[in-house]
């Protein structure tokens, strides 16, 4: 059986310094992101988690994996939320298009894919 969502307000944009907002049906506390700013791809509209649950936090929390509808990979600072780029480079030997990219649970610098 299919259970409707929560009628509650859509949460403003976390600027760096807004409160979360906290959900009582599901006990969490959350908050919304926007596109950074320095977007390399500016037909980039949406980004988003792969998959629930695969953690999009790397393993300390430093770094932020998101999927675009552009279809890359993009790579954002864990706790600011600014952008540091679109994966495909030879840093991360990455092209930035594997279907299941997931970060390493033990050392933060990985991305296995």
């Amino acid at each position: 059986m299919d259970t409707p969502a929560p009628n509650i307000a859509q949460p403003t944009l976390y600027d760096g310094t807004s409160a979360t907002k906290y959900d009582s049906s599901f006990g969490a506390k959350y908050f919304r992101i926007t596109l950074p700013q320095g977007m390399t791809d500016q037909a980039v509209t949406q980004m988003y988690p792969d998959y629930s649950k695969a953690p999009a936090w790397n393993a300390d929390g430093t770094r932020l994996l998101l999927y675009s509808n552009n279809g890359f990979w993009h790579l954002l600072d864990g706790n600011s939320y600014a952008y540091i780029e679109e994966l495909g480079h030879n840093v991360w030997n990455y092209d930035g298009q594997d279907s299941e990219p997931r970060w390493s649970h033990t050392d933060p610098n990985i991305i296995i894919t």
